[in-house]
């Protein structure tokens, strides 16, 4: 028994580590104090990094580096084109102004290039991008084909300018006063119109019911019916604004312009529907048109 300890520690002395004294009386204490003495020996793990510690970083991407990736998302379609818009989106402030400078550039990019472009202009939402985005629009429906859908032609562009949210009324609703544009695309554009402005504002739009052209009447009203119904901030806005333009209509001393129009707002108003209580008071309203109309 004795011997066999003795054949333990002289094994495990080979590592020219110190044993213990009580390494010859306890062979399980000899390896513990063996086990310790080596972790002691180890070199140190490097220290967590701090905040004084400097941290590597990318390095920007030069004017060289953008005007490469632009060219691989016009030429490319494989993985790298996918890396190399990735690059562009997240590098607005550089990339922004090579793809405008690409568009303008002479000889002109062809249709399918600058959708490409415009499309990673597009997803930077720059607000100073928005007339672009109209202006191609209205320049692909002005110069297509006779034979082609106006509607059709529009989608791209229709697409990049509601994908840019209530920023993109003002453009769209340029567009839809546009009279060189088809009847037909105003009056989508006019659904586009109603869709982006927040429900805060949509009823502001109600100012152009009974107004001007009768097919662009009849979409502006239909996509406000359709807007009230499935945003409730919306209804109220589209309301509110209704029962003012009413109140206009019906006054003592009422605008020409707002009697004129008083019979497509109280149809308006009667599509919107409303509660027991707005029901009575649609009914009072129109019985003061009957009462105007008598007299």
């Amino acid at each position: 028994k004795n011997g066999a300890r003795r054949r333990v520690c002289p094994a495990i002395s080979a590592n020219n580590n110190p044993l213990p004294a009580a390494c010859y009386g306890a062979p399980m204490l000899c390896i513990t104090a063996l086990w310790l003495s080596t972790l002691a020996s180890l070199p140190a793990a490097d220290a967590p990094c701090g905040d004084d510690c400097d941290t590597a970083t990318a390095p920007a991407a030069t004017e060289t580096d953008v005007e490469a990736d632009i060219d691989t998302i016009l030429r490319d379609s494989s993985k790298a084109y996918l890396q190399a818009r990735a690059r562009l989106e997240a590098n607005p402030e550089a990339a922004a102004p090579a793809l405008v400078a690409r568009l303008q550039a002479v000889p002109a990019p062809g249709p399918a290039e600058r959708r490409r472009l415009l499309g990673v202009l597009a997803e930077m939402k720059r607000a100073e991008d928005l007339e672009l985005f109209a202006g191609e629009l209205r320049r692909a429906v002005v110069n297509a084909d006779p034979r082609a859908d106006p509607v059709d032609v529009a989608d791209p562009w229709r697409n990049l300018l509601v994908a840019q949210g209530a920023g993109a009324a003002p453009a769209l609703q340029r567009l839809v006063g546009d009279k060189a544009l088809p009847d037909a695309l105003r009056a989508t554009l006019i659904g586009d119109l109603v869709a982006v402005r927040t429900s805060a504002t949509v009823g502001e739009l109600v100012v152009l019911v009974g107004r001007g052209n009768e097919a662009l009447g009849g979409a502006l009203t239909r996509a406000l019916v359709s807007r009230a119904r499935i945003d409730a901030d919306a209804r109220s806005s589209i309301i509110a604004a209704t029962e003012q333009a009413l109140d206009a209509g019906l006054s003592a001393t009422p605008d020409p312009k707002e009697v004129a129009r008083l019979p497509a707002i109280v149809g308006f108003r009667a599509r919107l529907g409303s509660d027991a209580a707005g029901s009575t008071a649609l009914a009072a309203r129109l019985g003061d048109l009957a009462e105007a109309e008598d007299t």
